[in-house]
């Protein structure tokens, strides 16, 4: 998988000569519903559609070198729920990525998560401008955001903090959006929200988390095809460095959707494990999860 040996020999890949072709970081699926609302000119989703699918798609997020097969697969749907004023719009944003596992055909989530504060004025033509250095929309400054955080969690997937710049980058663009009027920029609005999320990713107090990020992908999920019962102890492991993460600090939004991404995955990963491994991981994943504790009392019955 040339992925992992992009985020993990990043030193050697800046003096070897990179003979395959270069693109973009993400391959992003998007989608604009505009069911709810009875605008007079509806191209004008059509149009925003293409639009932000170039804006993500077509625009160099780091200075890495991606070849065509190792982009990020990803989308964002948004879904428009109201027409709030001239050009203003109401919606909801649902944000999914994967990264493939290593010698199998099968991509595991990561991201998995709705944001319902993601409110944007859009005119009909209109350019989608983006500055790292300062807040121009609330629509750009959110889908670059979003980027940036896609782009941080595959990086650690791969390699310890390896994000950790594509995240720095989503915090600026938090810090840049401090004076807007839009919601789910600021830290006293709520504990869910854009803020806190890539606050807790860089808070170094929480550092097992990312740790755990890592452990769970390049460790676990990783080498289980050649050494299932390694990879699955890795797995584990990794739920540990999260239930860590989650006695440093109350509530971790940010851990709630990673946790969340995986809930089916790791119930199937356990179903299949050894008999005295099984208890072990559904208290962790109790303790993480609460609120789907019955469906992780699943692991514990006979295949």
């Amino acid at each position: 998988m040339k992925r992992i040996i992009l985020h993990i020999f990043t030193t050697v890949l800046l003096v070897l000569p990179f003979t395959a072709a270069q693109s973009q970081e993400l391959d992003c699926q998007v989608n604009v519903s505009s069911s709810q609302v009875q605008a007079a000119d509806k191209e004008i989703f059509t149009e925003l559609q293409k639009s932000i699918n170039e804006f993500l798609n077509n625009r160099k997020w780091t200075n890495r070198k991606f070849g065509v097969e190792e982009r990020i697969e990803c989308s964002m749907a948004i879904i428009i729920e109201k027409e709030a004023g001239p050009n203003m719009y109401n919606a909801t944003l649902r944000v999914q990525s994967r990264r493939p596992v290593f010698n199998t055909s099968y991509s595991t989530p990561i991201l998995n998560y709705k944001d319902t504060k993601f409110d944007f004025e859009y005119v009909k033509h209109q350019n989608l401008n983006f500055d790292i250095n300062s807040f121009q929309s609330n629509l750009t400054s959110v889908l670059a955001y979003y980027a940036y955080l896609i782009i941080g969690l595959d990086f650690d997937s791969f390699s310890p903090l390896g994000g950790t710049p594509y995240l720095m980058n989503a915090q600026t663009i938090v810090a840049n959006a401090q004076s807007s009027e839009f919601k789910g920029w600021k830290s006293f609005e709520d504990k869910n929200n854009r803020y806190w999320m890539v606050e807790d990713l860089l808070n170094r107090s929480l550092k097992s988390l990312r740790e755990g990020i890592y452990l769970y992908h390049r460790q676990g999920l990783d080498q289980m095809a050649e050494e299932m019962e390694k990879g699955r102890q890795n797995v584990l492991k990794a739920l540990m460095k999260f239930k860590e993460a989650s006695r440093q600090k109350s509530f971790l939004h940010i851990l709630d959707i990673l946790v969340n991404a995986k809930k089916d995955e790791v119930i199937n990963i356990f179903k299949k494990a050894p008999p005295m491994d099984k208890p072990k991981a559904v208290s962790v994943l109790k303790e993480l999860d609460p609120t789907n504790s019955g469906d992780y009392e699943n692991i514990l019955k006979n295949n």
